[in-house]
């Protein structure tokens, strides 16, 4: 039989195991609170990740089913990623309605709201002094003709037509100029971004007008681009460097050769730009033998499709 003490022992024993179990589920409780405030504070600054994390630790500690606004806060990370992507491809009609359905569902997203509002702005021309409905959205922005053209589309084609000067040096006979030179070309662009992309093919044709074809000078080149945001009327400025190897007719091997292109879009598929050729060549021209550099500046009209 047990005496009084150990009754009373094992009584304080009961009252310090039910105060551990009270202090040790007030700790779980206050820590389960802490996540569902930090999800909440995620979920109103649009960090979904954040949000998502949180609401799980939350229901692991308190038992309690947050399914609901897990998939909720994932909705709108997939709406807002679509959304990024159509504004970036300047589908503004579509990347409104996205960022809208972000809206419904979390008002405070300040990402969602910003863009919400920049399509709004972007729209508002085409809208403006319409019944609503009569209201009709842009049309898809034009195909960019090189990396830094003024539409955005991941592929793109474009045709080139410009007129300048050319000359060709010899280190020790000095320099040849050949005259007036029309440059054409065609190309084939890859676009990573709005802004910036790689100028994957670029087949080019220099001849000079005023000979018989023999300084006649072809090349291919690659190489990268980028274009500023848009300013007045639309417009963009770009600036571009391509590297490749090419050939002129009346010599015998191919060189290396660079070009800068620096210049603007006046239009959704139309650009104007100065464009510094530069050509090494080896062979022989006017009697003379050895290497050469041929050099051309001039101006070039763009045009994409």
């Amino acid at each position: 039989m047990c005496d009084k003490r150990e009754f009373l022992l094992i009584d304080r024993m009961k009252n310090v195991v039910l105060l551990l179990s009270l202090f040790l589920s007030g700790f779980l409780q206050a820590n389960a609170q802490d996540y569902l405030k930090e999800a909440n504070a995620c979920f109103e600054k649009g960090d979904y990740e954040c949000a998502k994390k949180n609401y799980n630790l939350f229901q692991i500690w308190n038992s309690n089913d947050m399914s609901a606004e897990i998939r909720k806060a994932d909705e709108c990370m997939r709406a807002l990623i679509l959304a990024d992507n159509y504004f970036a491809e300047e589908e503004y009609e579509k990347a409104s309605d996205r960022y809208r359905d972000v809206l419904v569902k979390n008002p405070q997203d300040p990402h969602a709201k910003k863009q919400y509002e920049a399509c709004k702005e972007l729209l508002a021309p085409v809208n403006a002094g319409r019944a609503p409905e009569t209201r009709q959205f842009p049309d898809k922005a034009a195909p960019r003709t090189s990396s830094s053209g003024a539409g955005y589309r991941k592929n793109a084609f474009g045709a080139d037509l410009g007129f300048g000067s050319r000359n060709l040096k010899n280190g020790r006979q000095g320099t040849y100029k050949l005259g007036a030179t029309l440059d054409l070309g065609v190309r084939y662009t890859y676009s990573f971004s709005p802004h910036f992309g790689w100028d994957a093919v670029n087949l080019k044709f220099q001849a000079v007008m005023d000979s018989d074809g023999k300084e006649s000078l072809f090349q291919a080149m690659t190489g990268i681009g980028a274009c500023t945001p848009a300013f007045a009327q639309n417009m963009k400025g770009y600036v571009s460097i391509k590297a490749g190897y090419g050939k002129m007719f009346t010599l015998d091997d191919a060189g290396f050769a660079y070009e800068l292109e620096i210049g603007a879009y006046l239009a959704k598929a139309v650009s104007l730009s100065f464009v510094y050729n530069a050509q090494s060549l080896q062979g022989k021209f006017s009697e003379q033998s050895g290497s050469f550099s041929s050099a051309y500046a001039g101006l070039r009209l763009g045009v994409s499709f």
